[in-house]
């Protein structure tokens, strides 16, 4: 019986071994198993941190880069704004300088040219018997023949304007002497109050209406007062007929019949009276 039972235990222990073995084996794989896992989030864990300390490292090292770059930039861009600006200064200082040298020697557009005091000037006279401008206390006096173009110093010109100011200066204001260069009268602060410019008789002669062209001749005439003007005119006309009568193909017969009548005098009578005077003087 004994014997039975000893071999019963001993048949059924063997099955309870095994199982607990099983048991034992089981949980060994789970936790073969589970070591890994649990290793490797503690791995990748560990490997996070080393890359965000990683990655915080290289920021750090950008940012010191940038600032470097930034302020080696910076320091160039201010060495060449100082050497830009010495430059500009230096420019403008050679061009201040140079712009005082030439304003004593370059005339402004609203101002009239220098004179040089060995310059001549070129002065004409419509006068048809010519004239005299004398100085103030008549010692001195230049000669004047219709049509010439005489050539006078400036300083013996400037001398005979400041000397006998009112007289001289109104031969050229009623255009009985003119300047060639236009400009000399404001040189010479003379203002023109009669234009007697052959072109502008000319335009005034073939205005289309008779009246305003008596007008205009009234204005140039002062109603006929300004004997002088009147004189000159007249003889201008005359002169024009005879030496280029193609200038006034546009006067027509209408114009010169009221012209004659306004002035009191034919025009043929005009032509004979220059002709003669030429004449008598030996011109042509």
């Amino acid at each position: 019986m004994a014997t039975q039972i000893k071999n019963t235990i001993g048949k059924s222990t063997t099955p309870a071994k095994k199982v607990v073995e099983k048991k034992i084996e089981a949980i060994s794989t789970i936790e073969e198993v589970s070591n890994p896992i649990i290793n490797q989030d503690i791995e990748v864990k560990g490997l996070e941190s080393i890359i965000e300390r990683k990655i915080e490292s290289n920021d750090d090292i950008k940012i010191q880069e940038l600032n470097k770059e930034n302020a080696e930039l910076k320091t160039k861009l201010e060495k060449q704004e100082n050497e830009f600006s010495s430059k500009f200064n230096q420019m403008q200082s050679q061009m201040d300088a140079l712009l005082e040298i030439m304003k004593g020697k370059v005339p402004t557009n609203n101002s009239p040219k220098n004179i040089q005091e060995d310059e001549d000037i070129a002065v004409g006279c419509r006068l048809f018997a010519g004239l005299g401008m004398v100085n103030a206390d008549g010692t001195q006096t230049i000669v004047f023949r219709c049509g010439e173009k005489k050539y006078i110093p400036y300083e013996d010109l400037k001398s005979f304007l400041k000397e006998n100011s009112r007289n001289n200066k109104a031969l050229f204001a009623n255009g009985l002497l003119f300047f060639y260069d236009e400009e000399n009268y404001s040189r010479f602060k003379i203002k023109k109050i009669v234009d007697l410019d052959e072109q502008h008789i000319v335009d005034i002669l073939t205005t289309p209406d008779t009246n305003q062209m008596i007008g205009k001749i009234n204005e140039l005439t002062n109603n006929l007062r300004k004997e002088s003007v009147l004189h000159t005119l007249k003889f201008m006309i005359a002169d024009m007929l005879i030496r280029d009568a193609s200038k006034l193909k546009n006067f027509t017969y209408d114009n010169r019949d009221a012209l004659e009548k306004y002035i009191g005098v034919k025009f043929d009578t005009l032509i004979s009276n220059a002709n003669m005077y030429k004449f008598l003087k030996g011109e042509k």
